[in-house]
């Protein structure tokens, strides 16, 4: 929600009267292997499926005009994709702030969550603002990150909020405290800062798991905060690590497994909210986790642009073997646009592979098999790019239909 004043870049009308709404019908020919959440970032979104070389099979799956059987909650302007496929021909979606709906559709049977612990028909006082949704490998149950915290303090547990959830059978059944709020330094009011945990993702080394939690670690109004962190889940007690702290970094929000091994990942930080690139510098960044056999999280390296370095912000891309991509954003008061960039964390050499037309515009992509997908709302296309020596645009595939609805994200399906 609070990326909102920042990203709202408004791209055309989006007038639905001669539209028809999406039916949660799945493509005739071809098999999905992403999905794309399209969306003005205020009141209306799109779910479009892509295959795995970025063509379009349905550029309308669902939105926020369509009225199916058992969908109750219709898709608002701040959605979320999980970050993670929610199992085999499954189709997930996250209905953030003042939302709180974890929706899925698996072989066209509608499963509804209502995130704030409540039924869907009761009253409720809070949002839990839900960022991210993680299928656990070994079993039948969703993990779900909820950023906001309650403020009655009589509020049963499962409503809690500034947590993560145990979803299962299409309910929350418990409720995991992180215990990584912290107290801000040298602050004078609002001065406790909250977990906030953001993305999720599982890693594997041997018979060893854990589910990683990002934590972005801000105080109430968004303004201040402490050094981002991680916490571990072990899946089989729901214990909880300590924090790790990921100095010097601020406001990490997003992960992603390396896709050539399933014990590393990577973690991106922003650095400080609204405030300019320069400013942020010294304190965004990528760190590299990776999980030892026994069990223990370290973090292994991390990257720091210099002076003059775009600075990371988003559209964090796993390519593999320390190479991510990421985007540095652009800002729209100084005429500099959204840059892609190349990064290889462990000789620390990046390259600017795209430049935007404007500035909040590139979305946050992914990979697959040497080709990697980035959204750009001001083209209103998906970017496919050749990943090799050199990441090469190849293709700009555009929505050409009657939505008007830009692409934000990409997220990876299994089918």
């Amino acid at each position: 929600m609070r990326r909102l004043a920042l990203a709202l870049v408004l791209l055309g009308c989006t007038s639905r009267a001669a539209c028809p709404p999406g039916d949660l019908t799945l493509p005739s020919s071809g098999t999905p292997a992403f999905a794309v959440r399209r969306s003005d970032n205020l009141s209306a979104s799109a779910i479009a499926l892509l295959d795995a070389h970025g063509t379009i099979l349905e550029a309308d799956f669902i939105d926020s005009g369509t009225r199916a059987a058992n969908l109750v909650t219709t898709l608002a302007g701040d959605l979320a994709l999980p970050s993670s496929p929610l199992g085999p021909r499954t189709i997930g979606w996250i209905g953030r702030f003042e939302v709180d709906v974890l929706t899925f559709v698996h072989d066209g049977v509608t499963t509804e969550v209502d995130l704030r612990g409540e039924t869907l028909t009761t009253p409720h006082g809070f949002t839990a603002n839900p960022q991210d949704a993680l299928l656990l490998s070994d079993q039948p149950t969703i993990l779900v990150t909820r950023q906001m915290p309650n403020d009655d303090p009589s509020a049963p547990d499962l409503q809690r909020g500034n947590d993560v959830v145990v979803v299962a059978n299409g309910q929350i059944t418990r409720r995991i405290a992180l215990g990584a709020d912290a107290p801000i330094p040298d602050c004078r009011t609002d001065c406790t800062a909250l977990a906030r945990p953001a993305a999720l993702l599982e890693l594997t080394a041997g018979d060893a798991r854990a589910v990683v939690v990002v934590l972005s670690r801000l105080n109430a109004s968004y303004t201040d905060g402490v050094v981002g962190a991680v916490v571990t889940i072990d899946p089989a007690t729901w214990q909880v690590s300590a924090p790790i702290e990921l100095e010097p970094y601020r406001d990490c929000l997003y992960a992603r497994v390396d896709p050539t091994n399933a014990s590393r990942a990577y973690v991106l930080c922003e650095g400080p909210t609204f405030t300019t690139e320069d400013v942020r510098l010294p304190q965004s960044g990528i760190v590299e986790l990776v999980l030892l056999p026994d069990g223990t999280l370290a973090v292994t390296d991390s990257f720091m642009p210099s002076p003059g370095d775009p600075a990371p912000y988003n559209g964090l891309v796993a390519l593999g073997d320390g190479r991510v991509l990421y985007v540095a954003a652009g800002n729209l008061d100084a005429g500099i646009a959204d840059r892609l960039v190349d990064l290889d964390m462990h000789t620390g050499t990046l390259r600017v592979v795209y430049g935007a037309s404007t500035a909040f515009v590139l979305g946050d992509g992914t990979a697959l098999a040497g080709t990697a997908l980035v959204p750009d709302a001001a083209r209103n296309a998906i970017l496919r790019f050749h990943v090799g020596t050199d990441v090469v645009l190849e293709d700009v595939v555009a929505f050409d239909d009657c939505i008007d609805l830009p692409p934000r994200q990409i997220a990876p399906l299994s089918f």
